[in-house]
């Protein structure tokens, strides 16, 4: 019946059903504990008709786009590789929040570099006027060089496929325009995490940086990070590791919060410079690059490691992961990582190194040397560096 606000009864009965379907499938992933990455559709409350799907997001694979860019063609498969990036739109060219924005992802360009993060912007304005723009980016903070790459999409498909268009912002023409969004992408392809602001407000980009430390700390170590968590803080134990294998993970233990349920959920624990590693698991399907020095707080080691701090974005664009070792302790390591990062402040240590006081490991490591000794003539590592390729070889 035209005009009428009431669903034919077919159409009721249906919605029904398949929301029914939604609540038991939903159950079920509750059930087996399993996260669903939003893909169920949303009925809405405003008009039984409407079933609306939620556009990309966490855990859904980024759409292998092909786009003309500042820096020719992108094919965004192909761009990500290996490492991680960050996909982020913003709603025009020549516009003051943007260029704010733009201007500050250029100046933590080394910091999303060492952590293995490729940029990537997009918005609906072309090449040509994006190349102009960014001599305004770069004279509004001269030391901050928009090196990254920034697509062109003006017939606004990209955006609509990246779920970042803007709801409420239009262009003079009533085209639709990007909001102010961004998806961290992992070596997978997938989303693992989005942020979406709006066109008044500017982003965060510490909290950016923070959100890929915090990824790359679970992903790489299987714990959580609790709120405001920085890198060097205690980390959460997740729900689903039981304490007898949280001790064997975590052998410095680990604290459980004293709550009134009495739970035992929310447990905190140290990590070693990274966390417990087992070699083989560290490497994954990559390359790795294992490196041993002799002693914490000597000359030459501080400079090799700094020297390999400022080429890990290097490695990481090549898929190559860093791994060092000496016979000092973790709490050795964790203080004279800030002599490390001292030496050459922009070389940040983001990769972890092993502990090995009892020599066991270079030795089955084949990095001992044979004539250095420590002041009770134990054994000392080598400088020694093995590059170990998928096979673990």
């Amino acid at each position: 019946m035209r005009g009428s606000n009431v669903p034919c009864r077919w159409m009721e009965e249906a919605i029904t059903k398949v929301r029914a379907r939604w609540q038991q499938e939903a159950a079920a992933c509750h059930a087996t504990s399993y996260v669903s990455p939003m893909h169920y559709a949303r009925l809405t409350t405003s008009s039984p008709f409407v079933v609306t799907m939620p556009g990309l997001t966490i855990g859904d694979t980024v759409p292998n786009l092909e786009l003309d860019s500042t820096h020719g063609k992108i094919r965004i498969h192909d761009f990500v590789g290996h490492g991680y990036a960050i996909i982020f739109s913003h709603p025009g060219d020549f516009t003051p929040v943007c260029t704010t924005e733009l201007s500050a992802m250029a100046g933590y360009a080394k910091e999303f570099e060492k952590r293995g993060v490729k940029l990537l912007g997009i918005s609906c304005d072309d090449v040509k006027s994006h190349k102009e723009w960014i001599k305004d980016i770069e004279a509004y903070k001269p030391g901050n060089r928009v090196t990254y790459p920034i697509m062109a999409d003006p017939d606004r498909e990209a955006i609509k496929q990246l779920n970042m268009v803007d709801p409420d912002e239009k262009d003079s023409n009533g085209g639709e325009l990007p909001s102010r969004a961004l998806h961290i992408v992992g070596p997978d392809k997938k989303v693992k995490l989005s942020f979406l602001y709006p066109a008044c407000a500017g982003r965060n980009i510490d909290e950016v940086v923070r959100a890929v430390d915090a990824l790359q700390m679970a992903a790489n170590h299987a714990v959580a990070t609790p709120a405001n968590w920085k890198p060097g803080e205690r980390v959460v134990i997740p729900p689903g590791v039981s304490d007898e294998e949280a001790r064997r993970k975590f052998p410095k233990g680990f604290d459980t919060a004293d709550l009134p349920s009495r739970k035992g959920y929310l447990r905190f624990t140290e990590y070693s410079t990274h966390g417990k590693i087992r070699i083989h698991d560290f490497v994954g399907d990559d390359y790795a690059v294992i490196f041993s020095h002799p002693a914490d707080f000597t000359p030459v080691c501080t400079t090799e490691l700094s020297a390999m701090a400022g080429y890990a974005g290097e490695f990481a664009k090549r898929g190559v992961k860093l791994l060092g070792f000496s016979c000092d302790d973790v709490e050795s390591h964790k203080e004279w990582i800030k002599d490390i990062e001292a030496y050459k402040p922009g070389n940040r240590v983001g990769f972890p190194i092993v502990a090995d006081p009892d020599r066991e490991a270079i030795r089955q490591l084949n990095m001992v040397d044979p004539v250095a000794k420590d002041s009770d003539g134990a054994e000392l590592p080598s400088r020694a560096l093995h590059i170990v390729g998928r096979t673990r070889r």
